[in-house]
């Protein structure tokens, strides 16, 4: 019942959808990551790990083809105060790569973030059927975040913390949705932090926590055994 109200509520591009104004006091945090900037900020802010599969879902519900080409995150709480338009670096980005190859597999990010909770505040997918234009579906910040509630899913980063929050796809149970998927099993999960750092051999992969974004809507839970 939760993914049917879900997917009721999911804007085309012919809906109405959130306004440039209702954004313009959120400032979008740096998502890439350095190692000069790893360096300066560790002890600081956490480290997040996650994947996202930017390729296509073929047959998808009553589509040809989704695919993922948007997710955004806010920081709710800072753990003093409830969050405040006005700090920095509320916001994390991740839009689908323009240079990726035809048939992409997933893309490993590890990046910084402020400490607090960041909701799922966007997701945005597309969607084609053969002899027509594609089209998007979209889900705004007011149908995932509500009184700063995250309505949609969390996660939570704290200073000096290396946490993998899981792997993003797309679902096409009942229609083209994005969905947080994981890395069964303590060797799988190992072997995962392995390819990591040979993307970021800078960073000193230990002790990494696995506590997954949590969601009702676009997720199952799970822990490690």
């Amino acid at each position: 019942l939760i993914m049917v109200a879900l997917i009721a509520c999911q804007q085309s591009t012919s809906s109405k959808v959130e306004s440039k104004k209702q954004r313009s006091n959120v400032r979008q945090s740096e998502t890439k990551l350095t190692p000069n900037r790893y360096e300066q900020y560790q002890s600081e802010q956490g480290l997040i790990l996650m994947t996202i599969n930017w390729g296509p879902k073929w047959r998808c519900s009553n589509f040809d083809k989704a695919v993922l080409t948007s997710i955004r995150f806010e920081r709710v709480y800072n753990f003093e105060r409830i969050y405040d338009e006005r700090d920095d670096a509320n916001e994390l980005v991740f839009n689908r790569p323009t240079d990726l190859d035809p048939r992409p597999d997933y893309v490993r990010y590890a990046f910084l973030a402020e400490p607090g909770v960041y909701a799922l505040s966007g997701t945005e997918l597309m969607v084609s059927k053969m002899g027509q234009k594609d089209d998007y579906l979209r889900t705004s910040k007011n149908q995932l975040i509500v009184d700063n509630k995250p309505l949609g899913g969390s996660f939570t980063a704290k200073a000096g913390e290396q946490v993998y929050i899981g792997n993003f796809w797309v679902d096409c149970k009942y229609s083209p949705i994005m969905w947080r998927l994981y890395t069964e099993g303590g060797d799988s999960f190992h072997k995962h932090i392995q390819l990591f750092s040979q993307d970021y051999p800078y960073i000193n992969f230990q002790n990494v926590q696995y506590r997954l974004f949590q969601t009702s809507q676009f997720g199952l839970d799970y822990q490690l055994p």
